[in-house]
């Protein structure tokens, strides 16, 4: 009996003093800080023991890597415990800042800048496509055309590269994307580790491109609670490092020239036709990277729309500047270099929320009637959430204002208002996707839409475990099959509805 009142009298204790430092809002979140300790740990490990079910073989090094050959369900086991536990870490952080934890950024900057060089050193992990864009540079620099002629024409040291499902198909990409591509193969030169070493390459530019993102956003913060906003959100997220860094996405990098152009709008010497100008060019390089892109520059000219009464010539010298990259990029690509975003524009992916109804019309209309009608409706859908999510995205009130700090939130809010609209209803959508709507989320004062965001990304990211189509257990590949084609999509549908439910809640 004595022992058992001990114990009470213990649990109250420690009951209270939870209590207390919680009342305090001082408290050091410790379980969510182990969390995201416990994602890169995982995130690392996983890279770290090379080629996998999740890790491409690669003839390195450079990248590094052991060859321990893990089995399928341990890495995919965890890279599962990466995005729980990021999620988890994350979401605590932000709820720990939003009770006054005092946060120092800088270690969380350091730290996560170390893990994305480090990431950046070792194999991609959770997916193949930097062996398709590793592919594309060597087709553009043997004197091929990666938007007419697929990666399997490769031969020699690159044959083989590209694994399913891009091993067969042109390339999606912009010129700029093809440009970079092209470079790194053309530096990796022609030997037998050519393609290791062009793939580290690209890899590595993607882990510096992610530390300037998290720098740029840390200076164009409001504040010390801005930059912990950030660092938390953005620097030291799992999820951004395993999608974005480990998985070598070129979503990295279109995410770090969208940042810049905010900057530059928001910068008191940006704030005229020149800024508008500079802004352009590094809109446009980043749709010149990837064609969803062009998304954030229609967010960075409606923002122009809320800078003043300048506007209009601000606007035309924005699309100048976005057309003095898109134009000479695409007339040396050629027009054709747009083939197969046009044939990726009909596609349905497995675990997003359009999948719920495509068997469903494709049974009653065809394959190709169905198609069109879902990309019709997926337009009309995403007119309808940019005018919700403009009423509910948090910083209007902010956006009003005329300083280098309310400048900041109408471009960072306009470019998350278009990119997450698109994530919410476009019928062809990967975890990865997601990088490029954190960034601005960041620069943002703190809203349901922070773990909403999360909840996104993370249902997405198990969904697409362990990342290679390659053969792995039944019963692996049926849990996989079953979160991805019959839990993901309907999850998903349920975000997009509490999207639309807070920002109908939320006073314009």
């Amino acid at each position: 009996m004595r022992l058992w009142v001990r114990v009470a009298g213990v649990t109250w204790w420690f009951a209270q003093r939870r209590i207390a430092r919680s009342q305090a809002g001082a408290t050091t979140p410790r379980a969510p800080l182990a969390a995201l300790g416990v994602s890169i740990t995982a995130l690392l490990a996983t890279a770290a023991l090379g080629p996998s079910a999740a890790v491409e073989p690669l003839p390195g090094p450079p990248p590094f890597g052991w060859h321990a050959h893990p089995p399928a369900a341990l890495v995919t086991g965890l890279l599962a415990v990466v995005v729980i536990a990021g999620a988890y870490g994350v979401g605590g952080c932000l709820g720990a800042l939003r009770r006054g934890w005092a946060l120092d950024p800088k270690p969380l900057l350091i730290g996560s800048a170390l893990v994305a060089i480090a990431l950046g050193l070792l194999t991609p992990v959770g997916s193949s496509d930097p062996g398709s864009y590793a592919a594309y540079g060597r087709l553009a620099a043997s004197g091929h055309d990666p938007y007419v002629t697929p990666p399997d024409a490769l031969t020699g040291a690159y044959a083989g590269l590209a694994e399913a499902p891009w091993r067969a198909t042109t390339s999606v990409y912009g010129p700029i994307a093809t440009g970079e591509q092209w470079l790194a193969a053309k530096l990796a030169g022609d030997g037998p580790h050519a393609p290791a070493h062009a793939v580290f390459l690209l890899g590595l530019v993607n882990a510096v491109a992610f530390v300037a993102t998290g720098l740029l956003l840390h200076r164009l913060a409001a504040g010390q609670a801005g930059r912990r906003r950030a660092a938390v959100l953005f620097s030291a997220n799992p999820l951004l490092l395993f999608e974005g860094v480990a998985g070598a996405h070129i979503d990295v990098l279109l995410t770090l020239f969208v940042v810049a152009a905010i900057g530059v709008l928001a910068h008191e010497r940006g704030h005229g036709v020149l800024g508008a100008l500079v802004a352009g060019v590094l809109g446009g390089a980043a749709a010149g990277l990837k064609a969803s892109a062009a998304l954030a520059g229609v967010g960075l000219a409606w923002a122009l729309r809320r800078q003043g009464r300048h506007w209009p010539r601000r606007l035309v010298a924005l699309a100048v500047g976005a057309a003095a990259v898109l134009v000479p990029g695409y007339l040396i690509a050629g027009g054709h270099a747009l083939d197969q975003v046009r044939r990726a524009s009909g596609f349905v992916s497995f675990a997003d929320p359009w999948r719920i109804v495509t068997h469903p019309l494709e049974w009653m209309l065809g394959h190709d009637a169905a198609r069109v009608l879902i990309r019709v409706a997926a337009w009309v859908a995403f007119a309808v959430f940019v005018l919700l999510l403009d009423r509910g995205v948090p910083g209007r009130r902010e956006a009003a204002g005329v300083s280098t700090s309310a400048r900041t939130v109408t471009a960072a809010r306009g470019v998350l208002v278009l990119t997450l609209a698109w994530l919410l209803t476009a019928p062809y959508v990967l975890p990865w996707y997601a990088v490029a709507a954190f960034a601005p989320l960041a620069l943002l004062p703190a809203s349901g839409f922070d773990r909403l965001l999360l909840f996104w990304i993370s249902v997405l990211g198990l969904a697409y475990l362990p990342g290679r189509q390659v053969a792995i257990p039944p019963w692996l590949r049926d849990t996989v099959d079953i979160w991805k084609s019959g839990f993901a999509p309907v999850l998903l549908f349920l975000a997009a509805v509490l999207a639309v439910m807070m920002s109908l809640r939320r006073r314009p």
